[in-house]
């Protein structure tokens, strides 16, 4: 049973609130952020009900990524080539956004680059070298980099083919370290982040909490990716989820992060550790869930791949956890004012901490 809201917390969140947000994640906490910055008197606030948080925000395997040759070239397929330069050109501008935020130590970032690893005898590595100049030359346009791509020889994984596409302006991080950067900056403006708020429901800009008292604001944005669908009725958005699981350490010799498979598998080293998630491709139709939980089809999987394909013997893992992201039919953002004074930004298609800052300032654009 939850206690009675006192007069003071009721007071302080019945005062006028120029923005509320719904959702500290990443696009929450960065939409918040920049609002300040554009109108440095208005009372700006952000509910969450779970610290840190409960979304992908600090649950995702923290790399910091561009889309490897194969999921562009998928994307290019499904969406058109115009569709996957915009989508390019906004990761490179979110993460160059996120990185004038939070510093590469705080969020303990480091561009070690990424190899995009294929099966011998993979029509997916004939595909990538048969485009590979047009696939690189498009990557440099919308990124304004000379060399995305480059080709590269497999010297570490002797189960897997010889060749490799390298991408060295991709790294990894702490996405908890992130967002705890992320969410100081804001306070430090004058953002007020207040966790243990569970929302339940929304009417226009005013919503309603789980203890049932509802907050009404002038403007409100919600930021919950997937789950905004516990909340409103949003076209084309989905929920999935992702497995994610860690080892113990162990001495491996792995450098960097890794793709395979239109990037339905990627994993890394932190800390002497190996991170692996994904494959959600093998059990689609139980993967599309808004609920938290263990896969054993995928980790099994999971783990005979290190065992089997990256011939990682007995590897002990010691923990693994779940993440829901928010995808649709095509894989931009979806920033839009619903209603009148009601927004949402969400959709982010599994590269949050790529475009997620980006997202934000989009969000507070739509109030300038």
């Amino acid at each position: 049973m939850s206690a009675k809201w006192s007069f003071w917390e009721k007071e302080l969140l019945n005062e006028e609130i120029d923005f509320l947000i719904i959702g500290a994640g990443i696009v929450g906490v960065t939409s918040a952020i920049f609002i300040k910055q554009e109108n440095p008197s208005a009372k700006v606030i952000v509910l969450e009900r779970n610290y840190p948080g409960l979304g992908a925000s600090t649950k995702n395997a923290g790399f910091a990524c561009y889309g490897s040759p194969t999921e562009l070239l998928d994307d290019i397929e499904k969406n058109g080539e115009h569709h996957c330069s915009q989508l390019m050109r906004l990761r490179r501008q979110g993460f160059t956004i996120l990185k004038s935020l939070v510093t590469d130590e705080q969020m303990d970032y480091h561009q070690k680059g990424s190899h995009e690893l294929f099966e011998n005898d993979d029509a997916l590595l004939d595909k990538v070298l048969d485009r590979f100049e047009y696939l690189n030359q498009l990557a440099s346009d919308a990124m304004g980099e000379k060399e995305v791509f480059k080709k590269v020889k497999n010297n570490q994984f002797g189960l897997l083919s010889a060749q490799a596409i390298y991408a060295p302006l991709e790294g990894q991080l702490n996405p908890a370290l992130m967002m705890e950067a992320l969410r100081k900056k804001a306070t430090a403006l004058g953002v007020m982040i207040q966790f243990g708020r569970n929302i339940v429901e929304v009417n226009g800009p005013m919503v309603k909490t789980e203890d049932g008292h509802w907050i009404n604001a002038k403007r409100t944005v919600v930021c919950t990716n997937g789950f905004a669908r516990l909340l409103l009725e949003i076209e084309n958005l989905q929920t999935v989820r992702n497995q994610v699981l860690i080892s113990e350490p162990f001495e491996h010799g792995l450098f960097g992060t890794y793709h395979m498979n239109e990037g339905y598998i990627y994993f890394r080293e932190y800390k002497g550790r190996i991170l692996i998630g994904g494959a959600r491709d093998i059990d689609r139709n139980v993967e599309t869930t808004q609920e938290f939980g263990e896969n054993k089809m995928i980790l099994n999987y999971l783990k005979n791949f290190v065992s089997n394909k990256l011939n990682l013997k007995e590897v002990s893992f010691t923990q693994h956890w779940s993440g829901i992201l928010g995808v649709g039919p095509e894989k931009m953002p979806l920033i839009k004012q619903i209603s009148p004074n009601l927004y949402v930004a969400v959709r982010m298609g599994g590269m949050g901490v790529a475009i997620g800052s980006a997202v934000g300032r989009k969000v507070s654009q739509l109030f300038t």
